[in-house]
């Protein structure tokens, strides 16, 4: 079975161009072309393409890429292992990050402002993202988009907190006034599952 170019490209991620830059500098050629001309990729064809983004996401260049594979220095189980090892570690860091997040998220809605040291961690976990994201994987993330309903909520409970706090109002009182008028709806579009405090 073959792929067309465009297909491939949908498929992988990528662009035509990015596959025709591949093939220009001998990473990945075509397998065959159509009558048309389109370029045709096969099997093996689709496992080296594998294989040449499995290690550009470990940071490698194009140039080394095609060096390595060139060598045939790792095998295809061997590849996946490392891809395997490497979706594990950003597992683990986005875990601590996420953790992180409820730390700071729970402290500033009992009142307590989060140190200088924990603003300072919680960027460190960040810096992940710049690793293991591109820009268009960020953008696709579901805290990344723009929900308008769930900004509105927020400020409305940010604005309740202040008003609150400002009153003199008891942290424990301040958390359930909040939320008894915000109404549970509103909590649970930011909070889904969560029923007490």
């Amino acid at each position: 079975m073959l792929i067309q170019v465009g297909e491939l490209a949908k498929r992988a991620g990528l662009t035509v161009r990015t596959l025709h830059h591949y093939e220009q500098t001998g990473l990945l050629t075509p397998s065959a072309r159509s009558e048309a001309g389109y370029r045709l990729y096969n099997l093996s064809a689709v496992q080296r393409l594998h294989m040449i983004k499995a290690l550009a996401q470990a940071g490698l260049t194009l140039a080394t890429i095609k060096d390595y594979l060139d060598r045939q220095t790792l095998s295809l189980p061997e590849l996946l292992t490392q891809q395997i090892d490497m979706l594990n570690a950003q597992l683990r860091d986005v875990g601590r990050l996420r953790d992180r997040l409820l730390v700071l998220r729970e402290a500033l809605a009992s009142g307590n402002e989060p140190d200088l040291e924990s603003w300072l961690q919680t960027l460190e976990l960040m810096k992940m993202y710049d690793r293991w994201f591109s820009q268009q994987e960020l953008a696709a993330l579901p805290f990344a988009a723009q929900d308008e309903q769930r900004a509105q909520a927020w400020r409305e409970l940010t604005e309740e907190v202040q008003t609150l706090m400002a009153s003199g109002c008891r942290r424990t009182v301040r958390r359930r006034c909040v939320w008894r008028r915000a109404g549970w709806s509103a909590w649970s579009r930011i909070r889904p599952g969560v029923r007490s405090f």
